[in-house]
């Protein structure tokens, strides 16, 4: 047997600690109690016998781990507060155990919780096993255990309990380790599933990587199309709002840095002469030349602008034929056309793909394509009608069609643009890309010349 300081409350709280080890901590450590009796291998024995000893935290710890805390703490209120002190003569203790009795080791047969323990066999005896009883620990063999002897109260040693405060210590210590263990656990397991997500970081995203390869080198629709498929806050959104390091940043690239139209078109007056030709009608006032010469110029060039302007009489942005009052249709307005007269009519009736069917299917510039255009008069116009909710594909990488339009819209292939308006869902990533000719217009015209 160890001497008493020689014990441990990681030995006390240890599972793996032998039954013989965790009976001597509890008979001769009583600020160790509270410890064995939260330990799992505590033999039941050795539990009831700590239950007979009224230590209020040890019996906290028998109730937390029978999970019957009421139930516990009625049975341990009638406890004697203090055992009864066993005869010094006379061999064995009867009764309930002073402080330092050996508690019953495992295998003996014990009373209910609450009652006194049966006789407990000396230090060395195994009670529940075959085999002569040992005498109690320093007695000679048959000899009568006297007071100092294992199995008995020394003189001057503390009453049961007295070590209650250093156990709750104890006991409270172990409890925060198992907490920051658990803490540290969370937050270990949170950096392996970040560590799995992209960082936003170049080299993160094969994808992203290759249009900020194309951004750096000075590809201006692909820094806007950087910009608006990077996750937020990123570094691939930074790079591309602020056009590869070059801008502050909230301005599209491809206006940020427009170029001249290539050196091979058209540009300006004299260089074509059949743009030439509608910059001379346009310049007599006739709308419609205006609007033609916009459509198939060069993007950038003199032709386009002049064209946009309405002749220079205008700030652009809208169609000069409207502006100039042209000729009204023959089909123009409701009670013209009857299949224009239904959709007109579902269109006031709140059907939103009635709007824009009436407003692709009528004559440009009739009352029936304004009131499509409007759903109804109950918006400026520009948008579809539809609710904006968006099934199936929505953005660059869910569908290879869409992402081949793409592809090529960002390239200037207005025709592609034109395209991918058309053919994406409403209120899709793409059709915002076509319907903006990759983000280079405002989206009140087509892209193609």
């Amino acid at each position: 047997m160890s001497e008493p300081q020689n014990y441990t409350a990681q030995q006390a709280a240890d599972p793996t600690t032998p039954a013989e080890v965790l009976a001597d901590i509890a008979a001769l450590r009583p600020d160790l109690r509270a410890a064995v009796a939260g330990n799992p291998s505590a033999y039941p024995g050795l539990l009831e016998w700590l239950g007979t000893l009224g230590d209020p935290t040890v019996d906290v710890m028998l109730a937390s781990r029978s999970g019957r805390a009421g139930t516990d703490a009625q049975q341990t209120a009638v406890l004697p507060t203090t055992p009864a002190a066993p005869p010094w003569q006379g061999g064995q203790p009867s009764g309930t155990p002073a402080f330092g009795t050996a508690p019953p080791y495992a295998g003996s047969q014990t009373p209910g919780y609450g009652a006194a323990p049966a006789p407990t066999p000396g230090y060395g005896a195994a009670p529940g096993y075959a085999g002569a009883q040992a005498p109690g620990y320093g007695a000679a063999p048959g000899g009568p255990q006297g007071p100092g002897q294992y199995g008995f109260a020394p003189a001057g040693a503390p009453a049961p309990g007295s070590g209650s405060k250093k156990a709750l210590w104890i006991v409270l210590g172990i409890v925060g380790v198992l907490a920051l263990l658990g803490i540290a656990g969370f937050f270990v397991i949170r950096g392996l599933i970040g560590a799995a997500i992209p960082s936003g970081e170049y080299g993160s995203d094969d994808a992203l990587d290759s249009l900020y390869d194309r951004c750096a080198d000075e590809d201006w629709a692909a820094c806007d199309q950087l910009y608006m498929e990077s996750p937020t806050d990123s570094e691939y959104e930074t790079f591309g709002d602020t056009c590869g390091n070059r801008t502050d940043g909230g301005t599209y690239c491809v206006e940020e840095f427009a170029v001249d139209a290539p050196a091979d078109e058209p540009s300006a007056y004299g260089d074509d002469p059949a743009l030439d030709a509608l910059w001379d009608a346009c310049a007599g006032g006739d709308g419609q030349a205006c609007d033609d010469l916009y459509n198939q110029s060069p993007f950038g060039s003199e032709y386009e602008t002049f064209g946009d302007t309405c002749g220079g009489t205008t700030d652009g942005g809208s169609f000069c034929a409207e502006d100039a009052g042209v000729t009204v249709p023959d089909v123009n307005t409701f009670g013209d056309d009857a299949e224009l007269d239904a959709l007109w009519t579902a269109c006031a009736g709140g059907d939103g793909q009635a709007c824009d069917d009436l407003y692709w299917n009528s004559p440009g510039g009739s009352e029936y394509e304004s009131f499509g255009d409007t759903c109804g008069g109950t918006t400026d116009g520009i948008a579809s009608c539809v609710p904006t909710t968006v099934t199936g594909a929505n953005t660059y990488g869910d569908d290879p069609a869409l992402d081949a339009l793409w592809d090529a819209c960002a390239a200037g292939d207005g025709q592609a643009c034109d395209d991918l308006y058309s053919q994406a869902p409403v209120g899709s990533e793409y059709e915002s890309f076509g319907d903006t000719c990759a983000g280079t217009k405002d989206g009140t015209e087509w892209c193609a010349p």
